[in-house]
């Protein structure tokens, strides 16, 4: 078998059901089989599989495990050469599989590669990065430096802003949503870190294969589309995107307890700004569409 597609799910059945219709004018060439791990849904996405793609291998977890978790339960189960794992709110373009598993095939040096991701409106993700740094805490995709000063230099380097992503490029990892692997790195990488409940992941995971002398792609003829719109906008999601930030700081920078009370304090600061912004957001909306807050 060509490819495993695995799919981390939870409680988006449209959109889980737009991704699975997207998948076979995207691998039209290729042997593959679909591995969907439910993270405990409870709108009905279990009997949506088993009745519109019965064909779709589904695991089930009783409550939800996280993305890492979810994930390598998936991976242990494929039987593919190549492991694909993307979101369960994306959308595969005609022929953007064949396209990521013929670059694999030719470039064997390649552990990792991930494609173009597109935002609903068309605009482009800044889905492959460099590896973030200390002032990354600071100067991130979402952070209010990045918004109000968007060329600083710390945000630029990280966002890689200053490439047109319209080329193919070695880089120093690619977003998690849209990510093909090779079966042989498994076993000298390992599965992915299960301490990272949600988010970080994918960047962990390429700092270990580029430690273990595989390169890591960004192939911008594959595309996909992803809707981050509900994930970014839900206090749980900012809180364990922050946790992950933390948690890869703390694997990989070991500078002493002033420096990680540093991080820890940036770090903090974007989560309580953010989730200011977000309440604002909700609160704005609700008066505009005539609701007391």
């Amino acid at each position: 078998m060509d490819l495993s597609i695995i799919i981390p799910h939870l409680n988006r059945k449209a959109s889980l059901k737009e991704c699975l219709s997207s998948i076979p004018p995207a691998a039209t060439t290729l042997s593959y089989e679909i591995i969907v791990v439910d993270n405990g849904s409870k709108e009905g996405s279990q009997k949506m599989i088993q009745r519109d793609f019965p064909e779709i291998h589904l695991l089930q977890n009783e409550t939800n495990e996280g993305f890492s978790r979810a994930t390598n339960r998936g991976l242990r189960a494929a039987q593919g050469d190549y492991f694909l794992c993307i979101n369960n709110d994306t959308v595969l373009f005609p022929h953007s599989l064949e396209t990521l598993v013929s670059f694999m095939e030719k470039h064997p040096e390649a552990g990792v590669s991930g494609g173009k991701i597109f935002n609903k409106d068309g605009t482009v993700q800044p889905s492959a990065r460099s590896f973030p740094r200390l002032e990354t805490a600071f100067f991130n995709r979402s952070s209010l430096a990045s918004r109000f000063f968007p060329k600083n230099p710390f945000s630029r380097r990280y966002l890689l802003s200053d490439w047109d992503h319209n080329s193919v490029r070695e880089v120093d990892w690619v977003s998690g949503s849209f990510f093909i692997l090779r079966r042989s790195l498994i076993e000298k990488v390992g599965l992915f870190d299960e301490r990272f409940f949600l988010y970080c992941e994918d960047v962990d995971y390429c700092r270990r294969v580029r430690g273990a002398g595989y390169h890591v792609f960004y192939v911008p003829t594959a595309h996909i589309t992803h809707n981050t719109d509900y994930s970014e906008k839900r206090w749980v999601t900012l809180f364990y995107h922050h946790q992950s930030m933390y948690r890869f700081y703390k694997k990989y920078r070991v500078q002493g307890p002033l420096w990680d009370g540093v991080i820890l304090g940036g770090i903090s600061f974007r989560f309580l700004v953010s989730a200011g912004l977000l309440t604002g957001r909700k609160l704005f909306l609700k008066g505009k569409n005539g609701f007391s807050p």
